[in-house]
This record gives C-alpha cells, sequence and structure tokens, in this order.
C-alpha cells in the first residue's frame, strides 16, 4: 500500500514480514548482459504487491536520478535501474535501437521474477530522463506492457534529428568521450539516420496506447533538451486528442538539481494517480 507520510522519513519496518531492500539483478537483451537493481519496500503480509517504477537514465548516463527510488521505496513503490547496453558496464554495443530493445528485456526479466521481488507485473511504470525520455516514449509506443509512463526532460531524439541537424550532430560527439562501446564509429550517426521520421514524438502518437497516460516533468531552465522544442509540440497533441497526460514545470535545469524533492513527491504523486485509474 502506497504511503506518501514515509517519502522523506526513515521507516521503521522492523515489524515487516520482508524488510525493505536493494538486489542486484543482470538482465539478457539479444544475449548482452544488462546490469541493474531493484529496491523492493517492506512487505507486511503474503499477498502485498508493489508497483514498480523503471528508471531510463540519459546520454550517457551521467545523472542517473538514483536518489529517487529510495525515496519511492519508503513509500511502497519498488524502482528499478539499470546501464544500457554498451555503457557503464553492461554488455554489447551502445545504439538507440537498444536502448528501446533493453526496456523490453529488463521488464521480462523483473516480471520473469516478480513474486521473488513482489511486485506486481500489472503496475509497471517507466521513468525517463532525458534521453531516457525518448527511450520511456519509444518503448510504450511499441507495446511495453506498462501502465503509464513519466518522461523528465525528455529528448526529442528523432524530431531534432530531422529539424535540427547540427544540434544533432553536436550531441553525436558524446560518442568520442569514452564512455560507450560501439559497434563501429559511425554506428549511432547512422541509428538515428534510419530511424528518426518513426522515433519523432509527434509521429508516436497515434501509435501510443489510448489508456496508457503519459506525463511530463521539465524545467524551465533546461538548455540541453528545452521544452518548447522537445515537449510541448507532442504534449499539446497529446491533450488536443483527449489523452491523459501533464505537464509540470520545475524552475531548474536539465539535471533538475534543485528540486530533488519536489520531483520525488512529484513522482509519487503521478505514480499514485496512475495507481487509481
Amino acid at each position: 500500500m502506497l504511503d506518501a507520510r514515509y517519502l522523506f522519513c526513515d521507516r521503521d519496518n522492523s515489524d515487516a514480514l520482508v524488510a525493505e531492500n536493494v538486489h542486484p539483478f543482470t538482465a539478457l537483451s539479444d544475449g548482452c548482459k544488462v546490469y541493474g537493481r531493484i529496491h523492493t519496500p517492506a512487505f507486511y503480509n503474503e499477498t502485498d504487491r508493489a508497483p514498480l517504477a523503471i528508471f531510463l537514465h540519459g546520454f550517457p548516463g551521467l545523472e542517473r536520478n538514483m536518489d529517487t527510488p529510495y525515496y519511492l521505496n519508503r513509500a511502497g513503490i519498488a524502482s528499478a535501474y539499470f546501464a544500457f547496453r554498451g555503457v557503464w558496464g553492461s554488455h554489447g554495443d551502445y545504439t538507440f535501437s537498444h536502448l528501446i530493445e533493453d526496456v523490453f528485456a529488463v521488464i521480462k526479466h523483473l516480471v520473469d521474477r516478480a513474486d521473488t521481488y513482489r511486485i506486481d507485473p500489472q503496475r509497471i511504470y517507466l521513468i525517463g530522463h532525458s534521453m531516457g525520455g525518448f527511450t520511456a516514449m519509444n518503448a510504450i509506443a511499441q507495446g511495453a506492457p506498462v501502465k503509464g509512463g513519466v518522461l523528465m526532460c525528455p529528448c526529442d531524439w528523432g524530431g531534432c534529428y530531422i529539424k535540427e541537424r547540427e544540434w544533432s550532430l553536436n550531441l553525436l560527439k558524446a560518442k568520442d568521450s569514452g564512455y560507450f562501446k560501439l559497434a563501429h564509429e559511425n554506428s549511432m550517426l547512422e541509428d538515428i539516420d534510419a530511424h528518426a521520421e518513426e522515433w519523432s514524438f509527434v509521429n508516436l502518437i497515434d501509435k501510443l496506447p489510448e489508456k496508457t497516460p503519459l506525463h511530463f516533468i521539465v524545467g524551465s531552465g533546461d538548455l540541453t533538451t528545452p521544452s518548447g522544442k522537445h515537449v510541448e509540440p507532442v504534449y499539446e497533441l497529446l491533450k488536443s486528442k483527449g489523452r491523459t497526460t501533464s505537464f509540470t514545470v520545475f524552475e531548474d535545469s536539465h539535471n533538475l538539481p534543485k528540486s530533488r524533492t519536489k520531483l520525488a513527491q512529484k513522482l509519487f504523486d503521478l505514480i499514485e494517480e496512475m495507481e487509481r485509474n
């Protein structure tokens, strides 16, 4: 049972049947090892099952929002984080296509172990930051078995590649940072060049399941993925079609560094709202 009273205070769960915990996991995505961890809340009886929020990191994943699962965990929400293929120790090659595929692989891995982690496979939510927001949007459009999604300062990678090629090419220079394992020098460019149209947010609208809510959190000072270009067009289109959506603005920059407790509270509120519907 979700309980917001414990978001920001330590919880005495000495009387719990199963104490809250953090478990490492290794999922296989197209045969490659993808490393992650799942935070599970305290359970007080045999029938308890928790909703699961899966956090998707950005490009290349310097900000992972790993403070937030601890808040949500205390309030009754399980949270998982993993590193995509080809970055932060996970095996395989990094491509944007692989980001989407990895989401499906990790969901399957965790659902197959739902009884072990006491999670409810019907109550899974994707929480994507920056490129993780791009990944969440595309995974949902491709049929990921989730109940809803929250996109934080998301990157409309496909749309911006089409409209702002220079911005996109500058972003691709990050491949030289050493964070990524690539199949070859131009693999990222070839991947976005082949899929930009289908990945553009506005082109995904009609592929999104009608009953799957999609919520947006942005920073008013975000210069990396400004909401006017990356979020507002798709948000307005979703609204015009009567889809369940919301748009929250924090007075903050791309990584939302000044808004950590507000972010945790908002994520809890959105998950609780989606749980009721």
